[in-house]
Formats: C-alpha cells, sequence, structure tokens
C-alpha cells in the first residue's frame, strides 16, 4: 500500500558555514553560537544543508531541540518534507502537546503528521488526525486514501476498500489509490476488479506496471491471458 509521495524541493547548495556567519552577524551576540546553527539548520532545510545539519548537529541534537509551539510545527513540517519522519514525528507530537488537536484545521499538517504515526507502525494514533480532517473536509481524498491504507494494514479490508473509492470518488486522478484499490481487492478475493483497478492505476502511471510483475498478491492471475497482457504492453 502506498502514501502519496509530497514532492521534494529542488536541492540547493548551501554553504552552511557561510549561512551560520551571517546568521551570527544579524543576531543578539548574547546567543551562543551553537543555539544559532541549531536555529539556522531547519531554516536552511530547502537543500543539502539540512543534510549538512545532521552531521555538524547530530541526530540526537536535532531530535531534541527546544522551541516555541511555532518552531515545532514548523520543524515537523520540514523534517516530513525531507523524509526525516523520526524527527518530524517527534516535532509534532511536541506541537500537538501544546496546542489543540480539535482546533487544528491545516489538513496538510494533520496528513504529515497522521503519515508519521503509520511509519512508526502506531496506525490507531495515525488514525486519530486522518479522522481529525474529515471532521471539517468529508471529502478530503488524501484522509480516505490514509484512512485505506490503514484498515488495510489491519486486516479490515472491506473498510480499506470504502475508504479507498471514496477517495477516488474525490479525486480521481491519483494512480497510487487504484493501485491500493487493486491489492485490496485481491485481499478480498475480487480479481476482475483487481484488474481493473490495477489497469487504472497502470494507465495513470507506468511505473505500476513494473511493480505488478513480482507483487505477490498478483500471483494467484499471474497466469491469466490477459493480466499477461497488461504487463507486457
Amino acid at each position: 500500500m502506498d502514501n502519496r509521495k509530497l514532492k521534494n524541493p529542488k536541492p540547493t547548495k548551501i554553504d552552511f558555514q557561510t549561512e551560520l556567519e551571517r546568521a551570527v552577524e544579524k543576531r543578539n551576540s548574547k546567543i551562543p553560537r551553537s543555539e544559532i546553527a541549531k536555529d539556522i539548520t531547519f531554516e536552511l532545510y530547502s537543500g543539502d544543508a539540512m543534510f549538512r545539519g545532521l552531521t555538524d548537529l547530530g541526530f540526537d541534537t536535532l531530535m531534541n531541540l527546544e522551541g516555541t509551539t511555532e518552531q515545532y510545527r514548523e520543524w515537523g513540517k520540514t523534517s516530513f518534507q525531507r523524509r526525516l519522519y523520526k524527527i518530524a514525528h517527534n516535532y509534532f507530537t511536541k506541537y500537538f502537546q501544546a496546542s489543540n488537536l480539535e482546533a487544528e484545521t491545516d489538513k496538510e499538517l494533520l496528513n504529515s503528521a497522521g503519515l508519521c504515526h503509520i511509519y512508526q507502525n502506531n496506525l490507531e494514533e495515525g488514525l486519530t488526525f486522518f479522522n481529525r480532517i474529515l471532521k471539517f473536509s468529508p471529502q478530503n481524498p488524501d484522509a480516505h486514501n490514509n484512512i485505506g491504507i490503514v484498515y488495510y494494514k489491519q486486516g479490515d479490508n472491506e473498510s480499506a476498500k470504502k475508504h479507498l473509492e471514496a477517495s477516488i470518488d474525490y479525486e480521481p486522478g491519483y494512480a497510487v489509490v487504484y493501485w491500493n484499490l487493486a491489492l485490496t481487492e485481491m485481499k478480498l478475493n475480487n480479481p476482475s476488479q483487481a484488474f481493473k483497478r490495477l489497469k487504472q492505476a497502470i494507465d495513470l502511471d507506468e511505473r505500476y506496471r513494473e511493480r505488478a510483475k513480482d507483487h505477490e498478491l498478483f500471483a494467484p492471475i499471474r497466469g491469466d491471458s490477459k493480466f499477461k497482457a497488461l504487463l507486457s504492453s
């Protein structure tokens, strides 16, 4: 099962030491240089500086920076975009400990926080964030897709199908949801529907043709002539 992948920003070459010297010049001289270094690491997350920050400061340091509620929010979002899910999960947790989840209406933030839980295999916690999105945005395709993934992982394939189909109803142009539905239909022993959904996924994104060739769930229909023709097109 797949989540929709965020597009990473185009890497930009950044000299960390140069940026640090500029920041030191601009800021209060009483602020320790090490604290400024920690701060600008997150400000420069648009490219190589994040990885440089991991080298200069260390993973444990970046996991445990102290900041304001808004800094936790932004650090979480930035870390998620760079696929540092453990760091993102840590700062989303700190953010929601200091704020009110029920008042949050940033769909991207809630979705990212939920996915961090999923990546940590905290399925029920992740579900909380996706359901929160549906409270104020009931037609949100990302939330329905991700709820479908949670149910799929939990073995509740009928519920997974319901939410994945809802995702397609609200946004029919995402190949990944058709792929997720194809896997779910195979779990439900509906090979004809699985074939239909797989074809829709491939029509939107050729990469799913290769992925289907070796996927274990398609083993029961691998000898089918239509399946062979679809994968050899």
